[in-house]
């Protein structure tokens, strides 16, 4: 069983991910014109899985202990053995959780004001570069 500090750091480490996934999920929902609303969703939800992963490191710093959880078990028929997705919570584990959340975090602010081709926000510039592109085949 593990310790509260442990299921503290369970927790912040299975809501990084589970964060984005919502906000994806939400994102797919939206129609095109909730631009604005999807960006600032989007840099939340990546500047709070960075806190939670952050957060999760420094506990763990404090007095956690490596952990081994398995959240998903089944057995294959004919004893052919079992399948499990497992999470080990270990020091590399957490330091490479924070890494990854703060350059998702980054790359989410980056992004933000970069148009893409097609992007109802730069209509004209879209435009642009779909003529230029056509015009030299």
């Amino acid at each position: 069983m593990p310790s509260n500090l442990n299921f503290i750091i369970l927790i912040l480490i299975s809501g990084a991910p589970l964060l984005l996934w919502v906000t994806g999920l939400f994102g797919s929902v939206l129609p095109g014109e909730h631009i604005r609303l999807m960006a600032r969703l989007s840099n939340g939800a990546a500047g709070l899985s960075f806190i939670g992963a952050a957060l999760a490191a420094l506990l763990y710093a404090v007095g956690g202990k490596a952990l081994t959880v398995t959240p998903f078990f089944f057995v294959l028929p004919r004893d052919m053995g079992a399948l499990a997705l497992s999470i080990y919570i270990n020091t590399v584990t957490l330091v490479m959780l924070a890494l990854v959340s703060f350059v998702g975090f980054v790359v989410s602010r980056y992004t933000r004001h970069k148009p893409l081709l097609g992007d109802l926000r730069f209509p004209l510039r879209a435009n642009r570069c779909i003529s230029s592109s056509t015009r030299n085949l």
